[in-house]
């Protein structure tokens, strides 16, 4: 969706599911964590596989966006 690509380094979803999927462990422990949240693609990705995720971003638009993209 173009409303969420302002960041300037956006992942495509696609991949990182990709990536969840292939380096993940599936345990009820697991957390993905993204230090460098950006436009959230990674969560989005975490979230749609049910597996749980923590991202952190300390630029309030991106926040924003991040939980838009969430629904939260």
């Amino acid at each position: 969706n173009d409303e969420f690509n302002i960041h300037c380094t956006v992942k495509p979803l696609a991949l990182m599911r990709k990536l969840i999927e292939i380096f993940v462990p599936r345990t009820k422990m697991t957390v993905v964590l993204d230090p460098f949240a950006g436009s959230g693609s990674t969560l989005v990705a975490a979230k749609e596989l049910g597996v749980n995720y923590l991202g952190i971003e300390i630029v309030p638009d991106y926040v924003d966006i991040i939980k838009k993209r969430l629904a939260l």
